[in-house]
């Protein structure tokens, strides 16, 4: 189980903390939607966060850090 809190925190650094922003350019949706989030995440949103957080990740790793 992964708190809303959690998944933004995964889209940081130990020197930039993740944000609302930060994960909804990620995940390619908006702040507003992230708002709606429940405290705990289903099944299906942390499905969406950890898939998003793979992709940022290869890009990165591809040398294209953009979104």
């Amino acid at each position: 189980t992964m708190t809303k809190q959690e998944a933004i925190a995964l889209f940081g650094t130990k020197k930039n903390p993740g944000t609302p922003k930060k994960m909804a350019q990620a995940l390619k949706i908006t702040t507003q939607a992230i708002s709606q989030w429940p405290e705990i995440l289903t099944h299906r949103l942390e499905m969406q966060v950890l898939g998003g957080k793979e992709m940022q990740r290869k890009k990165k790793k591809n040398g294209n850090p953009g979104n």
